[in-house]
């Protein structure tokens, strides 16, 4: 029996219907859950967190190698699944599986790595969720996840160009990340309209860095309108708070260029921006962005 084969046959005993809106697609190639882990290089003493677990396919692999993993799945007949099937490494310990929506969840504290394959409608908020609560852990090593691909090239690409937007900035800013390679939606059941891709990254280590709620509530504004000028941006966000804006500006125009158009804002401008009016205590609004757009 084949990994299609026993996914269907597992759908059928436990009464899971695939659904769309929770970006069920399994991976059905047992070659790509090896390279997830070569990717990671998951070892004896790593404690690792699969996130949208399924039927524990990826699972049962890390978990035979790691010191520890976690398994997110919200789906509960898929979780009944997931116990029966894994019984053995959960008495052992080796394995705990943890039902709920992973966006609402905070991350174990002891994870080392992240090693899954998500739902897709899910990607922008959890590669943020990743960097609001890990690009500071000390502990923390990497994540290595397959994504939707033209999701995965919007995050890694370059000021100017075509996909380069707020959470690519932020991507960019708080990261460094690989491209692994392309994986063919011919590999997923059911098949999804899109191919996929492998990307491993890691949190940037600097003495330095803006705190991320800081760069989420500047960037937010600043990505509004992306053929507008930086100048122009920034003026819409200080007039309002201060009626020094003038000077404000001023003072920017002495590190960034504000004839920039918005898309080819960088997010070391950014940084920038943010040490002049952070210091003049006009950063506003720190309520999550929602990085969809």
């Amino acid at each position: 029996m084949n990994l299609k084969q026993k996914i269907l046959h597992l759908c059928e005993l436990y009464g899971v219907k695939t659904k769309k809106e929770l970006g069920q697609n399994f991976l059905i190639n047992p070659s790509i859950y090896e390279l997830e882990i070569k990717t990671a290089a998951i070892n004896e003493e790593d404690i690792v967190l699969d996130i949208g677990a399924g039927f524990g396919f990826l699972t049962e692999r890390l978990a035979s190698i790691a010191k520890k993993t976690y398994a997110v799945e919200i789906d509960p007949n898929i979780i009944r699944a997931l116990k029966e099937r894994l019984a053995n490494l959960i008495e052992k310990g080796k394995l705990d599986v943890i039902q709920g929506d992973v966006l609402k969840i905070d991350f174990p504290n002891d994870i080392t790595k992240i090693v899954s394959n998500p739902p897709y409608s899910i990607s922008s908020d959890l590669i943020i969720k990743t960097i609001r609560e890990l690009h500071k852990r000390n502990n923390f090593k990497l994540v290595v996840f397959i994504l939707q691909k033209d999701f995965v090239e919007r995050l890694l690409s370059k000021p100017c160009s075509k996909n380069w937007g707020r959470i690519s900035a932020t991507f960019n800013y708080y990261t460094n990340a690989r491209y692994i390679r392309t994986i063919s939606k011919r590999n997923f059941y059911p098949v999804p309209e899109v191919d996929s891709a492998l990307i491993k990254y890691e949190f940037k280590k600097r003495e330095t860095i803006i705190p991320i709620e800081k760069f989420e509530a500047l960037s937010k504004h600043i990505f509004l309108g992306t053929n507008k000028t930086l100048r122009r941006v920034l003026k819409s966000y200080l007039k309002p708070l201060t009626r020094n804006w003038k000077e404000i500006l001023n003072i920017i125009s002495t590190k960034v260029d504000l004839n920039k158009r918005i898309r080819c804002v960088s997010p070391e401008d950014i940084e920038k921006i943010i040490e002049i009016i952070d210091e003049k205590d006009l950063l506003y609004d720190f309520k999550p962005a929602n990085f969809n757009k």
